[in-house]
């Protein structure tokens, strides 16, 4: 079993999993386990076996890199939740609990745990996949998918405070009321990662389950042409090239008064570069349908 650390009985979540169920960067979770095994690994009084708690290991990610990670033991959980306070504490505790729990019974009965159901879930009307259930598709773990989403340029939400009540609300019974925050895709977005990930027909066939037949949604996008942006685009160039002659002079030695006077002449262009940006700003854009072979 891949979650039990070599010749022993001790089973492991891989802290890319856990820094998920900490709502914490990856990063920051090895620099704290870094510190913690410095301290247990300085200790006079007493030894602690490192690997109790936790073990060094390795990944590679969706572009080929080789990254550090840990398995992370039940003890090294305990240990980690114990620097946890308030209600991320209380959730983290209950979370990982869970996981050893269903890990452990999988164990027993020599099973593996039950794939991932499911279940059609909406956010604001429209048809969305969370990429915990993207993940159970691709037959990978769910923090894989969020790399992959970003390394394709593939847009993606996240949902938390708000948004995320909302979300469980709309999909009442559907959503762990742990959960508190999820990354969601919709349609195009879940078609595009199978694409990229050039998935078997098994996966597209799923989709189409879940979504429906695919339609391709032609985007509106704004209209790059009109000569209202075209001659804002020019304006505002032409006062970065001014600020950039009058920076130019600043570096140069002159009287003080000379300095004075071109600091103001700065002053006065970037004033009226931000009025123009937020003039333009307030301005409805023309939006166009988005042309053939753009890819959004």
């Amino acid at each position: 079993m891949k979650n039990l650390i070599p010749n022993t009985n001790l089973l492991t979540i891989d802290s890319r999993e856990v820094a998920e169920m900490m709502e914490k960067r990856h990063t920051d979770l090895l620099r704290d386990i870094k510190t913690f095994s410095s301290y247990l690994a300085s200790s006079i009084e007493r030894r602690f076996a490192l690997n109790e708690f936790w073990q060094k290991s390795s990944y590679t990610d969706s572009i080929g890199r080789t990254l550090k990670c840990y398995l992370i033991t039940k003890k090294g959980c305990e240990f980690i939740a114990h620097k946890m306070t308030g209600r991320k504490g209380a959730i983290f505790t209950a979370t990982y609990i869970n996981r050893f729990h269903e890990m452990e019974q999988a164990l027993k009965t020599g099973m593996l745990p039950q794939r991932h159901e499911i279940v059609k879930k909406t956010y604001r009307g429209k048809l969305v996949m969370s990429v915990v259930d993207m993940a159970s598709l691709l037959n990978t773990a769910y923090y894989n998918i969020y790399g992959l989403l970003k390394n394709n340029n593939i847009n993606y939400t996240v949902l938390k405070s708000r948004d995320m009540v909302g979300f469980k609300r709309e999909n009442q019974g559907k959503i762990d009321p742990f959960i508190t925050n999820m990354i969601i895709i919709d349609q195009m977005q879940a078609y595009r990662l199978a694409k990229c990930e050039r998935c078997n027909q098994a996966v597209f066939e799923a989709l189409k389950d879940y979504f429906g037949e695919f339609k391709r949604e032609i985007p509106m996008v704004v209209d790059v042409d009109n000569k209202q942006l075209v001659e804002y685009i020019q304006e505002v160039r032409n006062y970065i090239v001014a600020m950039n002659v009058i920076l130019d002079t600043l570096g140069q030695y002159q009287t003080e008064q000379d300095f004075n006077e071109r600091e103001n002449t700065l002053s006065h262009v970037v004033g009226n570069l931000f009025g123009k940006v937020h003039s333009f700003k307030r301005t409805t854009k023309k939006l166009i349908p988005a042309p053939a072979g753009l890819l959004l």
